[in-house]
């Protein structure tokens, strides 16, 4: 079992991501846009934090930026959701 938070804007997309993912015995939380992320992630600990890189309020790559310069979350595995298909987005959240 894994704790995950799921950050992003789309209710549908945070539901079908919670349905699988609680379906196969993780606990899942999630927030509406990445303003609050990194405080979350900080808190809770989670095993893994899954971004949409496009959100209001801070984007996903401003969120992923928050978790790697926290000295408590910096190390904690992050995917990121896009429907975008530029590379550019790829590499910056690389770095």
């Amino acid at each position: 079992m894994a704790r995950i938070i799921i950050a992003d804007d789309d209710t549908i997309i945070v539901e079908l991501i919670r349905a699988a993912l609680e379906s196969g015995g993780h606990v899942v939380g999630a927030l509406p846009d990445g303003e609050n992320v990194g405080r979350v992630t900080d808190l809770k600990r989670p095993d893994l934090v899954i971004l949409d890189s496009s959100m209001p309020v801070k984007s996903g790559i401003d969120a992923l930026r928050d978790i790697r310069l926290s000295p408590i979350s910096y190390g904690t595995p992050v995917l990121m959701l896009t429907g975008s298909l530029h590379r550019a987005n790829e590499e910056i959240a690389i770095r």
